[in-house]
């Protein structure tokens, strides 16, 4: 998923260096707006999924104060689901930054399309 945002941002950075018409600049922003709103729908997804795995390794913690028994398997398990959800934070940290980074980039798009539109009627 990051490498396809990477992709996007390169797209609308290569956008804004080109002298493009109005018309392409203007489907150029359509287009990235659809882009950010899939992008953005897949880091919501990612952070319910980080959510979820941190709730598991606050119940891990809690079954572990409760039942003061196995802690090998107990260890291992949180070890376990620790990493996952280490993984997954820089995942969605990396996303977060990325679509932060799109919507920049959107906005100047867009502030060049104005631009180019005022420059026309004068």
């Amino acid at each position: 998923m990051y490498e396809y945002l990477l992709e996007q941002e390169r797209i609308m950075i290569e956008s804004l260096d080109k002298e493009e018409d109005l018309n392409k600049l203007k489907e150029i922003y359509e287009y990235s707006k659809t882009q950010i709103a899939w992008i953005s729908h897949e880091r919501l997804v990612h952070l319910i999924v980080t959510l979820f795995t941190a709730w598991i390794l606050l119940n891990i913690i809690f079954i572990a104060d409760i039942l003061k028994g196995n802690m090998t398997l107990i260890a291992v398990l949180f070890t376990i689901v620790m990493i996952v959800l280490m993984f997954y934070l820089v995942h969605y940290y990396r996303l977060e930054n990325g679509v932060q980074r799109l919507y920049k980039t959107s906005n100047k798009i867009y502030n060049k399309i104005k631009m180019e539109e005022t420059k026309k009627w004068n």
